[in-house]
């Protein structure tokens, strides 16, 4: 019977692998049902879950991992007299997942490319970039001296973290008048329970795809966390593709209303260019740097100070752990795909001069 019963489920993984498959093929499907479907239970799920001050989908991922653990655990004493059962536990843990992660949200990952829907180039020349960063470079000092009493000081919000969560959701409200695709109902933003492990694992923030909650690192500096909530609100609206969460959050948090938060996203872009920037030797980066306020470098260096501060061997672990379930869910580029948002940044940045 067990016997039976194994091959059954092995047979519905692959139906389901192939129906996953097939769907997420069909442009129709995924821009006219599922995309609607989503967007209408999205906003439920957060409207239900935010009426909870903690995170419903961290409590969650508790339960589920108690159970797992105790699970394998009974399981392990009958290894050898009951591999079949321990055979069809995995197959259907894995195709619950399978089709509860591609209805709540997985198949975001096959709507028609953000840069397609926006009439965007997504590439660059080296001339383009340079000249954005330097675009980049004069924003950031005009808006660093527009909060700081002088170039030499770091500055930083002071607003607390649930002010940043909710403000975050103001930016969405400025691009939706232009474009519904950034329409952010029932905003559902909040701190992560496991901020310190998150710290160690070097990452700043995650979507729960199952209750639709934003999760931040609430431990990182505050500059970071006004950009980080605005990554993951793009998450939440549907948007797939990490390159193109944060070319929306920076829109967002660019946009924003809110004191700090232009000033964020602008750092966050300049320090991208600055990655990728064609930079000769070590000389000539350092004279292009004495050109940035010294206030906004010493904000740069907070960040890096907090995060070499928690540096250890998990960070690599769970990055290149992260980096193949990336590359499972179609995003070619892996973690790298974070900087792949440069070639959407580079290309607005350029549309919104000419048009000036």
């Amino acid at each position: 019977m067990r016997f039976l019963k194994t091959y059954y489920l092995l047979f519905l993984l692959l139906f389901v692998f192939i129906v996953i498959n097939l769907c997420s093929r069909s442009s129709y499907f995924i821009q006219e049902i599922y995309i609607p479907v989503y967007e209408a239970f999205s906003v439920y799920f957060r409207g239900f879950f935010s009426i909870f001050p903690f995170s419903i989908g961290d409590l969650m991922y508790i339960f589920i991992f108690i159970f797992l653990a105790y699970k394998l655990f009974t399981l392990k004493k009958y290894w050898k007299t009951n591999k079949k059962g321990i055979l069809n536990f995995i197959a259907s843990g894995i195709l619950i997942f399978l089709i509860v992660f591609n209805i709540l949200w997985g198949l975001n990952y096959y709507r028609i490319p953000l840069h397609e829907k926006l009439k965007i180039e997504n590439q660059y020349s080296q001339d383009e970039l340079v000249k954005v960063t330097h675009l980049l470079t004069d924003r950031i000092n005009i808006i660093h001296s527009k909060y700081a009493k002088n170039i030499n000081d770091r500055i930083e919000t002071t607003a607390n973290t649930s002010q940043i969560y909710s403000n975050a959701a103001i930016g969405y409200q400025v691009l939706a008048e232009k474009d519904d695709t950034f329409l952010y109902k029932n905003p559902t933003v909040k701190s992560s329970l496991y901020s310190t492990v998150l710290t160690y694992m070097g990452f700043s923030g995650y979507l729960n795809p199952f209750t639709n909650e934003a999760h931040v690192n609430s431990l990182m500096p505050k500059n970071n966390m006004m950009v980080t909530a605005s990554h993951e609100i793009a998450h939440q609206i549907g948007i797939g593709p990490e390159s193109e969460a944060n070319f929306v959050g920076y829109l967002a948090a660019k946009n924003n209303t809110q004191p700090y938060f232009d000033y964020a996203a602008t750092s966050f872009a300049l320090r991208y260019c600055l990655v990728r920037y064609p930079f000769k030797d070590k000389t000539e980066f350092e004279n292009y740097v004495k050109k940035i306020n010294p206030g906004v470098l010493a904000d740069w260096q907070h960040t890096r100070d907090f995060w070499q501060k928690h540096e250890t061997f998990i960070d690599a672990i769970f990055k290149f752990i992260y980096d193949k379930f990336l590359k499972l869910n179609q995003q070619e580029f892996g973690i790298e795909g974070y900087s792949k948002f440069l070639d959407l940044l580079i290309q607005y940045e350029l549309n919104l001069e000419e048009n000036k």
